[in-house]
C-alpha cells in the first residue's frame, strides 16, 4: 500500500514470509480449541493469539483466515477478530488505499456467505460491513447502497437466505447505531450518515412529491424503491406464504419487522417524518 512509513496493512500475501505467520495461527487455534491440550500450552497458544492481534499484518492475517472454508468455524471467526480489532484500534493509521484494501476484504466476505456458514461468523460479517459504514460511507464509500441491493437481489436469484439475513443484519444494526444507540463512532458522524440512511431508505416518489426542495445526501442511491418498499414487499411475501405453516417465513418476518422497528422514529413517509423524529430534511 501506499503511503509513508511503515506500512500498516500488507496488501497481498509474500510467500513464506506471511503463510508462516498463518501456520503459526492456525496452530495456536488449534491448541487452544484442542481438549486434551495442556493449560500450559493452552495459555502460551492463547498468549500468542492475543499479542497477535495487534501485529501489522493482523488484517491480512484475519482476512486469510476468514475467507478459507477448509477451516474450522471457530478459527475463521478468530480471523473476524483480527479485522474488527483492526478496524477498532488502527483505522485511524490507515492511508486511504489501506483502509480501502480493508473495506474490499470485508465486501468479499460477504459476498462470499452461504447458508452453511454458522450464524455468529455472518453476523460479525455484518457488524465488520457496519464498522467500515460507520467511518466511511457519505465519505469515502459513496456506492454502499448498490453493493447491498447487488446482495440482497443475487439473495433471491441464488436462492441464498444467509445473504438475505445478512443485508438484514447489516441494516438493522447501522440504523440502531445511527439512531437508536448512543455509539461513539456513529456519533461522530451523525449529519452526513443519518441524512444518507434517509436518501436509501425512503422512495423517490416521496422524495419528489414531498420533499423535492430537500438537499440530498452525496452517496449513490441504487433504484427509485428504497429500502422501506423492499423491505416490505418482502414481508408481504412471507407473509402470503403463511408463517405459522412456513418457519423460514416466520423467522424472515420476525428480522424484517426488527429493521422495520428501527427506522419507526425517524423513517419518511407520504404523510411525512415520523413524529419523534425532530429533525431537518433538507
Amino acid at each position: 500500500m501506499n503511503g509513508g512509513g511503515e506500512t500498516t496493512v500488507p496488501p497481498t500475501e509474500n510467500g513464506a514470509q506471511q503463510s508462516q505467520p498463518l501456520h503459526q495461527l492456525k496452530q495456536a487455534l488449534q491448541i487452544v480449541y484442542d481438549p486434551h491440550s495442556s493449560n500450559d500450552d493452552r495459555k502460551q497458544a492463547g498468549a500468542f493469539l492475543e499479542a497477535a492481534k495487534s501485529e501489522k499484518e493482523a488484517p491480512f492475517h484475519g482476512f486469510k483466515l476468514a475467507h478459507d472454508r477448509t477451516l474450522e468455524p471457530v478459527v475463521r471467526h478468530f480471523g473476524l477478530l483480527l479485522l474488527e480489532n483492526a478496524l477498532r484500534y488502527s483505522w485511524p493509521d490507515y492511508t486511504v488505499s489501506e483502509s480501502t484494501t480493508v473495506r474490499n476484504w470485508i465486501l468479499s466476505l460477504a459476498e462470499n456467505v452461504t447458508n452453511s456458514d454458522p450464524a455468529y461468523l455472518r453476523n460479525k460479517i455484518a457488524q465488520l460491513w457496519v464498522e467500515v459504514a460507520k467511518r466511511q460511507w457519505d465519505n469515502e464509500w459513496l456506492d454502499m447502497d448498490e453493493l447491498l441491493v447487488r446482495l440482497w437481489e443475487n439473495a433471491a436469484v441464488q436462492p441464498n437466505a444467509a445473504q438475505r439475513d445478512l443485508v438484514l443484519f447489516i441494516l438493522e444494526t447501522l440504523v440502531d447505531d445511527i439512531f437508536n444507540r448512543e455509539d461513539s463512532v456513529a456519533g461522530l458522524r451523525n449529519t452526513p450518515l443519518s441524512k444518507a440512511c434517509f436518501d436509501v431508505f425512503t422512495p423517490l416518489s416521496v422524495f419528489n412529491t414531498y420533499y423535492s426542495q430537500r438537499e440530498p445526501s452525496t452517496v449513490n442511491r441504487c433504484g427509485e424503491d428504497g429500502w422501506l418498499v423492499r423491505l416490505v414487499r418482502l414481508l408481504d411475501g412471507a407473509l402470503d406464504a403463511g408463517v405459522k405453516e412456513n418457519s423460514e417465513a416466520e423467522v424472515c418476518s420476525i428480522k424484517i419487522l426488527g429493521v422495520l422497528k428501527a427506522c419507526m422514529g425517524w423513517s419518511i413517509s407520504k404523510y411525512g417524518p415520523s413524529q419523534t423524529y425532530y429533525g431537518d430534511f433538507n
